[in-house]
Order: structure tokens, then sequence, then C-alpha cells
């Protein structure tokens, strides 16, 4: 397994290293909202700062899409993080946004720090969980 995942109260850190497919990667996502914890998280990060080569393809991303889109009727709160400096992976998240912004937030970082200086930020101008950015 090329991945930690981390929880914390409303926080969850997947930390990938190496080689990371697509496979892993959505393995990693099954482990998360298959957690009980799931459902009080408010933040996901995924943390791709240290992989050596990402084989993340586009039809992966949409898809983790369609399951982080499913899995928003059971916790509407939630936001993904994505820790990168590949530029294709950046684009391609960029470029699904459309499809996901009735249903989650996302956020790109090319560095931890910035990460969490903003989900800081966000936990202090949202105390309540009110962030579901969904119609409703």
């Amino acid at each position: 397994m090329m991945y930690d995942i981390h929880w914390e109260p409303q926080i969850n850190y997947v930390h990938f290293r190496g080689v990371v497919s697509d496979a892993e990667f959505l393995r990693s996502v099954d482990d998360i909202q298959g957690d009980p914890r799931f459902d009080a998280l408010r933040f996901a990060i995924n943390d791709f700062s240290n992989t050596t080569n990402l084989q993340l393809t586009r039809n992966v991303i949409e898809f983790f899409a369609a399951k982080v889109i499913g899995s928003s009727h059971s916790n509407p709160n939630i936001c993904i993080v994505f820790i990168t400096t590949d530029e294709s992976l950046a684009t391609t998240i960029n470029e699904i946004l459309p499809i996901t912004e009735d249903f989650f937030r996302t956020k790109i970082f090319v560095c931890l720090k910035d990460a969490w200086n903003w989900i800081k930020a966000d936990q202090q101008s949202n105390p309540y969980n009110s962030l579901h950015v969904g119609k409703k």
C-alpha cells in the first residue's frame, strides 16, 4: 500500500508516496468512504507531494468525483483538498469542478502548509459545519 490514512476530528489526511495508480487511489477513497467516521468528516486531504509517479487518469478523477457526489448525500459538508505540484492533475481537477461544485468544495494547494492554513481559517469562519455549497 503506497498511502497512509490519518484521522483527526473532522479531518482525514491521506499521504501518498511513490507510484500511485488509479486502482490505489480508488482503494483509498473506498477506505475513507467506508469508515464510520466519514459522516462527520469536513476535510479530506489527498497529499500527492511525495509521489514519484502519479498515474491518475482523467477517467479515474471523473469516477472519483461521481463517488464523492454519491457520498455527499450522507455527508454534504465535505471539502476535498488536493496537494500536488503535478500540473496535469491540477488541470484535470479544475476541469471537473463545474460538475462537482453543487455537491462539494474542492481546493488545490502545492504544499501541505498552505492547505492547513486554509483549513484553519475555514474552520474559524464556518464553525457549525455549514459548508455545503450545493443547492438544497
